[in-house]
């Protein structure tokens, strides 16, 4: 069996935490709003841009709307590379605010 990578070497966030981390210390989310998650697939451009792409789930668009701005206005990351050039790679952007909080259950009735 042959696997063939898109890339030698995956693409690689600047800063020292992880990047779901990162675009959750932006976001303002204060506590007593309620418990909400955003999962968003992105891709990181060869110019080293992160760009967003398909929601993968939003409990609340306003959460979605900061999660998506912090996004954006993130700093580049140093791309993915495949035979030395630079290419495009994906990833997926799960954001849970506040943090520490479980999300609620969702209440189900049962008739009997």
């Amino acid at each position: 069996m042959l696997i063939t990578l898109r890339y030698d070497t995956p693409a690689l966030f600047s800063d020292t935490t992880t990047f779901d981390r990162y675009i959750a210390r932006r976001v303002r989310w204060d506590d007593d709003e309620p418990v909400a998650r955003v999962v968003v697939r992105y891709t990181v451009a060869p110019d080293g841009r992160a760009v967003a792409g398909e929601t993968l789930e939003a409990t609340d668009n306003r959460l979605k709307r900061r999660v998506l701005k912090a996004l954006e206005e993130a700093p580049a990351w140093r791309p993915a590379q495949k035979n030395g050039k630079a290419v495009a790679s994906q990833g997926v952007l799960r954001i849970q605010l506040p943090e520490g909080r479980p999300m609620p259950r969702r209440v189900e009735l049962i008739y009997r």
